[in-house]
């Protein structure tokens, strides 16, 4: 175990102090937990705990330890902007798992347009409102520091922000929403509470725990199940640095480290982002993820397709397949286009999820 760290309150703002090194926290506790946002039930149904344990568990399922190393931290150096960066790592990490290029975005320019010309935090779902509504620029053009609207050229980061928007956000409210979110591969932005105990892990990696009402704000990008433990664990990307338990990432759990926090901020799951217009070249070379794409194609008087819908799309959502939607003139049966990189397959009438599988396999063969 590592020593404690020393948590202080300088000029309002809190400060965790760690071996000669001040990191800020900054996320607001807001007046009540609100809902700006649907729910992820809205998008699809949660997903039963069992259900979810049997995905996660799968030697095919690849999530953030397969696709973001350490090389996706950042470090918000000592500013109150963690709920930026919690947004911004999330939105660059939805944009890969969606097919898109790499672009590092910045939690800097996100956290300028929410603090009022001053560094003194912000709340969750401000940041979540601004990345949707006005999007991230890049950090080459508004790099480490740029918290403020006159430390940069507004009119081109602004323009360049709004290529790299969210395109949907959905409210997480509890620990199925999060778990189901996790396991259809979809990051999530949570608020969690430091405490002297921040930089303290067991010989699984697993943070100590802390449960109060959350003064951070960051984001999971994976999901696994301990029998040992015997409760889903979530990896936590920080916003302070590769230092942190040794890559950046560390383990949390729901009873441990998100149950209060939850109960006063909402947390966000943050599925895709927009298409950048200015991206011509989708393809990304090696670190290309090469997500199965399904179109499908009904009508609302199709039996099938209503049964289609109830009994297989869900299990498409939760293991990761990007799902495209179009109609069928009259009552005609489904009919679906699978893409799996360069390969496609189609297939008219009712086609189960195990036997899409069983093409998607094939085809990457």
């Amino acid at each position: 175990m590592s020593s404690e760290a020393a948590i202080e309150v300088v000029s309002g703002k809190e400060l965790v102090s760690f071996e000669g090194n001040t990191f800020a926290l900054g996320l607001h506790l807001p007046e009540r937990r609100t809902l700006a946002y649907p729910t992820l039930s809205t998008m699809t149904p949660l997903l039963p705990m069992d259900e979810i344990r049997k995905i996660v568990g799968r030697s095919d399922f690849l999530f953030g330890r397969k696709y973001f190393d350490s090389s996706w931290i950042t470090n918000q150096n000592g500013y109150g902007s963690c709920a930026g960066y919690g947004a911004s790592s999330a939105l660059a990490k939805a944009r890969v798992l969606r097919g898109q290029p790499r672009v590092d975005l910045s939690g800097d320019f996100l956290y300028s347009l929410v603090n009022d010309g001053r560094d003194r935090g912000s709340g969750l779902e401000e940041n979540m409102r601004a990345m949707m509504s006005r999007g991230v620029c890049t950090k080459e053009t508004v790099p480490l520091g740029g918290i403020y609207r006159n430390k940069y050229d507004t009119r081109v980061a602004d323009k360049e922000a709004m290529r790299f928007r969210g395109h949907e956000l959905y409210a997480v409210p509890d620990e199925q929403s999060m778990a189901t979110a996790l396991a259809m591969r979809v990051p999530v932005v949570v608020a969690i509470h430091v405490t002297s105990r921040w930089r303290q892990f067991d010989s699984d990696d697993i943070l100590a725990a802390a449960n109060g009402v959350g003064n951070h704000c960051e984001h999971v990008d994976d999901i696994m199940y301990s029998t040992k433990h015997s409760c889903f664990l979530y990896r936590k990307a920080t916003s302070h640095g590769v230092n942190y338990s040794g890559d950046g990432y560390c383990w949390t759990t729901w009873e441990r480290h998100y149950k209060r926090p939850s109960r006063h901020h909402m947390f966000y799951a943050v599925p895709s982002a927009i298409d950048d217009p200015l991206d011509t070249n989708p393809s990304f070379g090696e670190q290309e993820i090469e997500v199965p794409r399904l179109t499908i194609q009904s009508s609302d008087g199709c039996v099938w397709c209503g049964r289609w819908k109830a009994t297989e799309e869900p299990k498409a959502r939760a293991a990761g397949y990007r799902l495209e939607s179009g109609s069928v003139p009259g009552r005609g049966v489904p009919r679906f286009t699978l893409h799996v990189g360069s390969r496609s397959e189609t297939q008219v009438g009712f086609w189960k999820f195990e036997e899409i599988e069983e093409t998607v396999a094939r085809l990457r063969g």
